[in-house]
């Protein structure tokens, strides 16, 4: 839950005045164009960036105020744009990254050696549509969409109740974007949370039950799917539509 909260890049602000509510199991995409601010928002719901004003609360924990509890922790998974993987590990070591929080730590050392249960590794990589030939490949030398999948299994080896995703499906083509998206919103999760940030209307609009439109630091419009208009992404989208 965010309240009142507004975050400032040196003198220009990012967001501003933003208040907001998302549910359990609720499959919540924001949108809107470049700039608008939809990093900045994902960060301070995880508590990665802390807000210039107001309160961000993560399962009612306020973030400013200490770090979140780790049986908490271990059930929130991030899919930052960038990945957050390390190229010079292979493919099962960046995947087993999901499951360290229900490992003890000498079976987390010795897996660096000798990789551990690999069973579930190869049923993901089945599952993200990879050979399972990839897993000792450095993680480096795989494609920008294989990356983006990588990151996903990790995630999902997690096993975790909520999830942000920021990008989930930049450097996808579009047939796997869409299988990307149907792994991260699979209905036998029941109760499991989402929130990703898109480019994508129409992905948005087919796999998310609540739709944040964000423009220039401020929320445009938030809907359930069935209730948004073309003229509420028109509002959205005006600025670039002029400028095209």
């Amino acid at each position: 839950m965010l309240c009142e909260v507004a975050h400032r890049f040196g003198d220009k602000y990012a967001l501003k005045n933003i208040s907001l509510s998302i549910e359990r199991g609720e499959r919540v995409a924001i949108i809107g164009p470049s700039g608008s601010g939809k990093s900045t928002l994902l960060n301070l719901m995880q508590g990665v960036l802390e807000p210039t004003k107001g309160q961000v609360f993560l399962k009612g924990h306020l973030l400013q105020s200490a770090k979140l509890p780790f049986d908490i922790r271990q059930k929130v998974g991030k899919m930052p744009q960038d990945n957050h993987l390390v190229g010079r590990l292979a493919v099962v070591h960046n995947l087993n990254g999901g499951r360290l929080a229900d490992w003890p730590f000498w079976k987390s050392m010795l897996s660096l050696l000798f990789p551990q249960d690999l069973e579930p590794l190869k049923e993901m990589m089945k599952t993200l549509g990879l050979p399972e030939a990839l897993l000792f490949q450095r993680t480096e030398e795989l494609s920008g969409g294989e990356q983006k999948r990588i990151a996903l299994g990790r995630v999902l080896l997690q096993r975790a109740d909520l999830i942000f995703a920021d990008e989930p499906v930049a450097s996808v083509d579009p047939e796997r974007a869409r299988s990307v998206l149907s792994l991260l919103c699979a209905a036998d999760e029941r109760g499991r949370t989402l929130v990703a940030s898109l480019h994508e209307v129409d992905l948005a609009r087919t796999f998310f039950d609540r739709i944040i439109g964000l423009r220039e630091g401020r929320i445009i419009f938030d809907l359930p799917r069935n209730e948004i208009q073309a003229t509420h992404f028109n509002d959205l989208y005006r600025l670039e539509d002029t400028l095209s």
